[in-house]
């Protein structure tokens, strides 16, 4: 490609994100950018998936307890991965980090994907479990960011895919990989959704009551279960935590009405408002992933995590629109979460 022509590509590449972001204010606006300029232009059904993952091979798996990997990971100055000692497991399913109009999933060994989950996902998320527990990531065809606005059918229809690759990957990680442990199911965002669907449609209720510690589906509305109780206090087991974070006055919401919250602070599902003094530390770990005291506060309101006065600059990137902090929805509780699924652990081995 001639040097002038290539120079024009990638400024329209950066001009097309600037849109994208200063449309992230404006809703409506927002969803209309992101149909227009990331929706695959073919229906699913004529679209051929990548190939499935094989859940027997460690490549299918972005962490194991036996791999060094980003979920290994602590922040700066500590050392807090007890993977080698833990006596229960997460499997952790990450969130969307498929940006791509080439296809309504992405392929397991997509390198921008995968780099958004190594460099940000596994720390910030995925190893605020390593304390507590072995954590299990697998890797799946993850539904490109549109489809969660598409209105024809072809997003459920990739988001189906998706779970499908979830679900044989639990499949894997129960029949060989867990040994008959206790376990936590954690998500955010897709993976929330797809965590959830494995409550609804896989866990039995000999499984739920011998060995599920918690479920957490973090950000995405979530109504209550008619399987498990919602969490009403920091040590209770077998039951379901999710809650979405957002200033009052944010631009777009995703906590709904009806959804559950429970408050990562006080672990409540009330609306008594948490102190940013009681939050044990916010951690950023694109930045340099030091534990920052104090930083913000929380109280639960109308099915949403309502946030104010955030006290850092670190935790300002907001591609969902102004106020929406659903990027930060563990990193700005990292050490409370940390600190409740080892809580949890300990009650539901000493039941």
């Amino acid at each position: 490609m001639k040097r002038p022509l290539k120079a024009l590509f990638i400024a329209a590449g950066v001009l097309a994100l600037t849109v994208l972001a200063a449309c992230a204010f404006y809703q409506p606006i927002f969803q209309t950018v992101v149909s227009v300029a990331l929706t695959p232009s073919g229906d699913f059904e004529e679209y051929t998936p990548p190939p499935a993952p094989d859940y027997a091979m460690a490549t299918s798996w972005v962490a194991l307890p036996e791999t060094e990997d980003a979920a290994d990971r602590s922040p700066a100055g500590l050392d807090l991965d007890q993977q080698s000692m833990a006596q229960a497991d997460v499997f952790y399913i990450h969130p969307t980090t498929y940006v791509s109009r080439k296809g309504w999933n992405a392929p397991p060994d997509d390198q921008a994907s995968n780099d958004e989950i190594e460099a940000w996902v596994l720390p910030a998320q995925a190893a605020a479990f390593n304390g507590c527990c072995r954590v299990y990531v697998p890797r799946y065809r993850q539904a490109t960011i549109a489809s969660f606005f598409d209105a024809q059918g072809n997003g459920d229809q990739a988001l189906d895919l998706a779970y499908s690759d979830v679900a044989r990957a639990f499949e894997n990680f129960l029949a060989t990989r867990n040994e008959g442990r206790p376990f936590i199911i954690a998500g955010h965002s897709q993976g929330a959704r797809h965590a959830r669907r494995l409550l609804d449609e896989v866990l039995t209720p000999r499984i739920i009551e011998e060995r599920l510690i918690a479920i957490y589906t973090v950000g995405q509305a979530m109504v209550p279960s008619d399987k498990v109780p919602t969490c009403e206090g920091a040590n209770q087991t077998g039951c379901q935590i999710s809650w979405n974070t957002q200033t009052e006055s944010a631009s777009r919401s995703i906590g709904t009405s009806g959804s559950i919250c429970v408050n990562p602070i006080t672990w409540t599902a009330d609306e008594v408002a948490a102190p940013a003094t009681a939050n044990l530390g916010s951690v950023d770990f694109g930045a340099k992933a030091q534990v920052e005291d104090g930083v913000v506060g929380a109280q639960c309101r109308d099915g949403a995590l309502i946030v104010s006065n955030v006290e850092s600059r670190n935790f300002d990137y907001m591609p969902f629109g102004r106020g929406n902090y659903h990027r930060y929805d563990y990193s700005l509780y990292y050490m409370n979460i940390r600190e409740n699924a080892a809580a949890r652990v300990r009650a539901f081995l000493d039941e």
